[in-house]
């Protein structure tokens, strides 16, 4: 659900107050800035949205990394508050800024929800002051001090889920649908055939292999890469430390210094089955043996075919972690297949149709996949 803060009235069930959790990310490069967000965060909220700011949230002793990642996860948007300093610090991993926006892209990654993370310009433009990683995203423009109520609309509409929407879909006019029908008569009867040369194929194949002697099925399987992400565990040790005013141990990174963070890395495939032969395969069992395994693998149930010339399909994942800089994390996000996979074996065994037994052994060999008959 988009928003979980809803008051309703229990005599006629109406909604009453829909209140959308809002984290507003910016840079504190000066005063006026501070004030700004201060306001705009203000607005947000005498408007029914519920603004979260680090200047009401955050209190002295308070973990800053566990405040940062719960801000953007648990808020259903948030807001980047771009200016050129905004820019240059995220893309330089510096600071808070820098820490977020590592958050942020893992989030995306992950979770491929873009319309959760919405630039707001406050100086600048698209080209100086919105991050790399946001480049090509809708923007909104705040830039102009007399059309600010204009740009606050749209951000609230926004917020709200109370944009303008497309109006009904109404008929199509009548002097069009007789030459519509005869199009969707003409696919029709395409469909026809092609279902009767399906039939026509496949009974040519189940007669090839009832007059076969020898049943062969040949099993054979591809890694499909879908895609692959990090996601910030928190600052590690071997950033630099110092005391603060209050005697208290906090790491320091400098202006320009990448923050070594340990990060979870994490890799989704598809493990595609083929059936390369004529004949079916019967109660496939897919064994993981030897020392390297996936983190996940979707599991077959205990009785199963695959027809000559499909194919099944079956979720995996792999897991590993680093502690470093986010450029080697991503180094390591670059293979596909991570180094770590190579030398994975997968015994799959399967019967044919007279009960016999086959097996096929997959491995991973040079960051590419083999088969062979075991």
């Amino acid at each position: 659900m988009l928003y979980d803060n809803l008051i309703m009235d229990n005599t006629t069930d109406a909604i009453i107050q829909i209140s959308p959790k809002v984290f507003i990310s910016y840079a504190w490069e000066n005063e006026e800035i501070k004030h700004w967000v201060k306001k705009l965060a203000t607005e947000l909220r005498n408007n029914g949205v519920d603004a979260k700011l680090d200047q009401w949230e955050v209190v002295p002793g308070d973990q800053m990394p566990m405040f940062m990642e719960k801000s953007v996860t648990e808020n259903n948007y948030v807001l980047l508050i771009c200016t050129e300093k905004y820019k240059y610090k995220s893309e330089n991993r510096i600071g808070g800024v820098g820490y977020e926006g590592d958050i942020m892209t893992a989030e995306v990654l992950q979770m491929a929800n873009h319309r959760k993370f919405i630039p707001i310009v406050h100086s600048g433009d698209m080209n100086t002051s919105i991050p790399g990683w946001l480049r090509g995203k809708l923007f909104i423009d705040f830039t102009n001090p007399l059309h600010y109520e204009n740009s606050f609309e749209n951000l609230l509409s926004t917020l709200l889920n109370r944009r303008e929407a497309a109006p009904a879909l109404g008929q199509i006019p009548e002097r069009f649908q007789e030459a519509i029908a005869k199009t969707v008569e003409q696919q029709q009867e395409n469909e026809d055939e092609q279902v009767v040369l399906k039939s026509v194929v496949l009974e040519t194949v189940e007669n090839v292999t009832q007059k076969a002697t020898t049943l062969n099925p040949f099993l054979e399987a591809d890694l499909v890469w879908h895609g692959s992400s990090r996601s910030p565990r928190g600052y590690s040790n071997k950033n630099p430390t110092e005391l603060d005013e209050n005697g208290r141990l906090i790491t320091v990174i400098g202006a320009g210094v990448k923050p070594i963070i340990f990060w979870e890395l994490s890799w989704r495939f598809d493990l595609q089955i083929h059936n390369n032969s004529t004949y079916p395969a019967f109660n496939i069992k897919i064994e993981s043996i030897g020392d390297i395994h996936f983190a996940e693998l979707e599991k077959l149930r205990p009785v199963n075919n695959l027809q000559p010339f499909e194919q099944l399909t079956l979720k995996a994942a792999f897991q590993d972690a680093v502690e470093d800089v986010h450029t080697v994390a991503d180094q390591i996000l670059s293979f596909k297949i991570p180094e770590k996979l190579e030398g994975l074996t997968l015994k799959i065994t399967y019967l044919d149709e007279n009960r016999l037994a086959h097996i096929t052994i997959v491995k991973i060999e040079e960051n590419q996949i083999t088969n062979s008959k075991g």
